[in-house]
């Protein structure tokens, strides 16, 4: 059996997949099956012939015989292929679950009675349930079917839409079957018992018949028990620790096993050498001090899950109210990453400051292997900012790998890899830019429809701040996952993390790693991972947090944290700075930060805008902003007030049910 090449399916994976085009595209043609669906096609000509009973054996047979051995098939095939038969899988077994069922009551039918269109009826056919009823059924088998598993949905969504398509499909063979003449036949007590076989039983059988092919395919192919979250699966406090670990194997365990060309393995290095260097940067902490490692001392987020269109608000922390809790990120990104949706829509990733999304970007990209994947992470915030999007990413492509090199010729070198654009920072690049970039996530949908039309699918991720996401006009079918704030668990595996690469320079002061019950005593900042080590960092200091943790109030303890880390910022821009000048400078920035959070209370915004800043600093600091020591940032920098950059980026979380600048 022939299969058709991944390029000639590329524009086809646009659009929902019927039964007809997923049997071609798994190498269905016996000449059987095509005249079966060639009589089908052919509905619009009101051609005579078609028998219900020997289609449907037809379909069933075909169905398991495309099915059987389908992971062997599978094996080595290029992710991009793969996905696509895995989705041409899945559409033959809706289809073979139903016909299959629908056996059991056409076995209840008098030998003697046919169950086609005659001659005779072609004259009838243009205004009667017989055309009613086929045009259904052929819509189900020559154009879309409907329904496709998600890692958004859950498995019981997914079999609550079939039992509704399987409903639907019934009334149409119902349709039919009345139609003809030789329904007649049959007694009044035959028709009524087989109606309401036909409405009740059908799609309850056909809906158990799916999960029993389901559940072999995903034996077979374990996309699929990802896809419908099958695992019966909670975190383990290892896990919560395995840095993304659990998405490197899944993916791992259904790899091609193909070499990745040079660029790609370029790219690779890049990516996988983050993993063990410094989860932050090693400027912004004591030299006698150890920051773990990327690949070691990233937590694995809890995580919400929705889909958003151009109406949702999930830059309001009630919208996400009834939409539950993960704690599977891993497997939801395995899922999503080998999912034709992912190829369809951007996936947006959004959490409050210090959340710990850029961290998630890095460990993704450093994950996924390099034999079916492409990723580029392109931080928004270091590329031209008013630059095309394909720009953006050849741009980042050059900054990791010193090649220049077309977006396009990259694609076209992957060998059936899937690309995965990491675009970090969109609230940053908003901001910076303000209106002009309100249609960012439109503008990525339009490069990813680009990109599949000219058959080099990609799939794109976004990062962006919870709070701007309402400045954006967001596509309809993406998908938005929200990081949740740690929890008490997560915490106690970060702070397990710091005391293995603490313990001992701590000891050697007299000092002790932070416990966790110290930190969750200030929940609000221990509850995302930034301020968390800010915390650690703060307590290093001669215990200062186990020490007087009881007796520090929110107030002070955001000051001196607030007033370390500006400290330490001004440092790392200029080294040997006197104490005295050193202290000037840490006032100055936290008097400029102090304005930028006023301009932002008093418009009740967690951004504002260069203008309404640049005002703001004139009427309360005057003409002219506190001076800085001399080398201090070279001083002579000819942007606004409000262009020029704060130092000291605060990531002081608001708390989610308060006004959003009360905590500023």
């Amino acid at each position: 059996m022939m299969c058709v090449s991944t390029r000639t399916w590329g524009v086809l994976m646009r659009r929902s997949l019927s039964y007809a085009d997923a049997v071609k595209m798994l190498g269905g043609g016996e000449i059987a099956l095509v005249k079966v669906l060639d009589r089908f096609s052919a509905v619009d000509r009101l051609m005579p012939g078609i028998d219900l009973i020997e289609a449907t054996k037809e379909l069933v047979r075909t169905g398991s015989e495309l099915l059987t051995r389908l992971g062997e098939r599978l094996r080595g095939m290029d992710r991009l292929t793969r996905t696509e038969r895995l989705r041409a899988a899945h559409a033959v077994i809706v289809l073979t679950a139903y016909f299959d069922s629908l056996q059991a009551v056409f076995a209840e039918l008098p030998p003697a009675l046919p169950v086609r269109m005659a001659k005779a009826e072609q004259v009838s056919v243009a205004g009667g349930s017989v055309d009613s009823g086929l045009r259904g059924i052929a819509d189900a088998l020559i154009s879309a079917v409907p329904v496709q598993p998600a890692p958004v949905q859950s498995y019981e969504v997914l079999l609550r839409m079939l039992e509704g398509f399987y409903g639907d499909l019934s009334g149409h063979v119902l349709a039919f079957l009345s139609g003809l003449s030789s329904w007649e036949a049959l007694g009044e007590a035959q028709r009524g018992r087989l109606s309401e076989r036909l409405r009740t039983s059908v799609p309850g059988l056909a809906v158990a018949q799916y999960e029993e092919l389901f559940r072999r395919l995903a034996g077979d192919c374990p996309e699929f028990a990802i896809w419908a979250d099958l695992f019966e699966h909670q975190a383990t406090r290892s896990e919560l620790r395995n840095g993304l670990a659990g998405l490197e194997s899944l993916l791992e365990s259904v790899a091609s096993g193909r070499v990745p060309d040079q660029r790609r393995a370029a790219l690779a290095r890049t990516y996988r050498v983050a993993l063990t260097r410094p989860i932050a940067p090693s400027g912004e902490v004591p030299a006698e001090l150890q920051i773990p490692a990327l690949g070691e001392g990233y937590v694995d987020h809890r995580i919400r899950v929705a889909e958003v269109g151009a109406s949702s608000e999930p830059g309001r922390d009630s919208w996400w109210d009834d939409v539950p809790v993960r704690d599977d990120a891993y497997r939801f990104l395995a899922g999503y990453l080998t999912c034709p949706a992912a190829q369809d829509a951007p996936l947006i990733l959004l959490g409050q400051p210090g959340s710990g999304k850029s961290i998630l970007t890095r460990t993704l990209a450093a994950r996924l292997p390099a034999g079916d994947f492409l990723p580029v992470r392109v931080e928004l915030r270091q590329v031209p900012a008013e630059a095309d999007l394909q720009d953006q990413i050849e741009f980042a492509v050059r900054h990791d790998t010193g090649e220049r090199i077309s977006w396009p010729r990259l694609v076209e070198s992957c060998d059936g890899a899937l690309p995965v654009v990491l675009l970090d920072g969109f609230d940053e690049l908003l901001q910076a830019t303000g209106v002009t970039q309100t249609d960012f996530l439109l503008r990525v949908l339009a490069f990813q429809e680009r990109e599949a039309d000219q058959g080099r699918p990609v799939a794109v991720i976004v990062t962006s701040r919870t709070a701007v996401t309402n400045r954006a006009r967001i596509p309809q079918g993406a998908v938005a996952i929200r990081l949740e704030p740690f929890d008490e668990d997560q915490v106690t595996a970060w702070l397990e993390v710091w005391r293995r690469a603490n313990a001992g320079p701590l000891a050697e002061r007299g000092l002790r790693p932070l416990p966790a019950e110290v930190a969750l005593s200030h929940r609000e900042l221990a509850e995302q991972p930034l301020l968390l080590l800010m915390l650690a960092l703060y307590d290093a200091d001669g215990n200062a947090l186990q020490r007087r943790s009881a007796e520090l109030g929110r107030t002070e303890l955001y000051e001196r944290l607030l007033r370390e880390f500006a400290g330490r910022e001004i440092r790392k821009h200029s080294v040997g700075l006197p104490d005295a000048d050193l202290e000037r400078a840490v006032e100055a920035e936290l008097l400029r930060l102090s304005v930028v959070a006023f301009a932002m209370f008093n418009r009740r915004s967690q951004w504002v805008s260069e203008g309404d800043l640049d005002g703001d600093l004139s009427a309360l600091l005057g003409s002219r902003e506190p001076g800085q020591p001399s080398g201090l940032r070279g001083c002579a920098d000819p942007r606004s007030a409000g262009r020029r950059p704060v130092l000291l980026r605060p990531r002081i979380p608001c708390h989610p049910r308060r006004d959003p600048a009360a905590d500023l």
